[in-house]
């Protein structure tokens, strides 16, 4: 999916630090070469994380493109 391009309202999957799950997140704001600022939403309450940079590879404390079926 590396031809999407990242911008503001977009949704996207996160990954926590020391976790597996991927949790949607709206994307606040785009920092170029710095990363992005996400609402991460999980079941029962949300959180803001600054500064998240991209990998396809679903690493901790990563975003990345929702996976399709």
């Amino acid at each position: 999916m590396s031809d999407q391009k990242v911008s503001v309202g977009r949704i996207v999957h996160y990954v926590p630090n020391g976790s597996t799950e991927h949790l949607a997140a709206l994307v606040t704001k785009v920092e170029s070469g710095v990363g992005v600022d996400l609402t991460v939403f999980d079941s029962d309450s949300m959180f803001r994380a600054f500064s998240i940079l991209h990998d396809a590879d679903c690493g901790e404390s990563t975003w990345h493109w929702p996976e399709r079926d």
